[in-house]
């Protein structure tokens, strides 16, 4: 459990790893003063071995870095990233029930790591928690383990994204704590690769100060039946949705504190039987449908209602919905769209059992 002190002065320090570095015991590498980086070039290792405990490595400023182009591994023990790690091409890696742990909120230096980057998860119970301060996450993603975002997450810089090509990764919940919290007024998040919230680990919730993009081409899903709360604090938040939002099993998704506003460009789907839910307490907090709207009961029974669970939205401040294209396709099952207001736009209602309740 003991701290190994790596500080710069005015020309700067370098742990440089050509072998194999070894964390035991829960022995942390600690970078604190000056510029100070910890090198793993390829063909390197660095390791949490010790069987739960393992150890971190941690950062204060963005001087003090991990460059990465080797192997970071958790061996059946948990290593922590709390500095800024800028990978190049090598691989993040747990294995025998390990745990990698992305978990650098309080340093100021951001994550980045590129499209040569490999998240290797290996078996079930081996774990990659994503989180931190980030710049950009790109990589690609084996194994059977679980690689998901499940630390308390920072964006780093006016814009950021998360990229893993066609893998879908989860979004879990972190209980009643804030998970995507701090971010600066106006920063940006894309995410630029398929992600589901499904509700493992308690609720999600997003307190920001800045916007949340699904971009163009790109799906999010809200899943499982659990609260999806999006919380604007002294700036606002917009969870802005240029692809598409697929929202099944009985989500809810809620803006109840600060300004806040879900807007659709793109396509915004239900597909709950039970009923999904976009919800609101005040004229601060919107649903601005520029784009679709579908309420797809074509293999099941499905409804969507905006200002579910007895709250007005005050769509834009006047109690009314922006134009867009309303659509309720019912097929062969129903298909509902609760409404508290005449929406602006058109409204397509398609089979027998689809019904569009103002």
């Amino acid at each position: 459990g003991s701290t190994f002190y790596s500080r710069g002065t005015g020309g700067g320090a370098t742990f440089d790893n050509l072998g194999t570095l070894d964390f035991v015991g829960g022995t942390v590498f600690r970078m604190d003063q000056g510029t100070a980086s910890l090198e793993n070039p390829s063909a390197s290792l660095i390791v949490a071995s010790s069987g739960g405990t393992g150890g971190s490595i941690a950062g204060s400023t963005a001087a003090q870095v991990i460059n990465n182009a080797g192997t970071l591994r958790a061996d059946n023990a948990t290593l922590q990233i709390k500095a800024a790690l800028n990978d190049t091409g090598g691989t993040i890696e747990a294995i025998n029930g390990g745990t990698i742990r992305f978990s650098s909120t309080g340093t100021g230096g951001g994550h980045t790591t590129v499209a040569g980057t490999t998240f290797n998860a290996a078996l079930p119970g081996d774990t990659i928690r994503l989180g931190g301060r980030i710049n950009s996450l790109e990589g690609t993603i084996s194994g059977t383990g679980a690689v998901q975002f499940q630390e308390q997450v920072v964006v780093n810089q006016a814009l950021s994204y998360f990229d893993f090509g066609a893998t879908e990764i989860r979004m879990m919940g972190a209980g009643g704590s804030a998970h995507w919290q701090s971010w600066p007024a106006g920063n940006v998040m894309e995410a630029r690769s398929p992600v589901r919230h499904d509700g493992s680990g308690g609720y999600n919730m997003f307190r920001i100060d800045g916007t949340f993009r699904n971009v163009l081409g790109n799906t999010v899903t809200l899943d499982n039946g659990n609260i999806f709360y999006f919380y604007g604090t002294g700036g606002g938040a917009t969870f802005e949705n240029l692809g598409t939002l697929d929202m099944v099993s009985t989500t809810d998704f809620t803006m109840d504190q600060g300004t806040a506003k879900l807007l659709n460009t793109g396509t915004l789907r239900a597909t709950s039987a039970a009923g999904a839910l976009i919800t609101g307490a005040s004229a601060t907090q919107t649903f601005d449908n520029q784009g679709k709207v579908i309420v797809d009961g074509t293999t099941a029974n499905s409804t969507l209602t905006i200002n579910g669970t007895n709250t007005v939205v005050q769509f834009d401040g006047v109690d009314t919905l922006t134009g867009g294209d309303w659509r309720v396709l019912s097929g062969a099952n129903t298909a509902t769209l609760n409404l508290n207001s005449a929406p602006n736009g058109s409204i397509t209602t398609v089979g027998a059992g689809a019904t569009v309740v103002l």
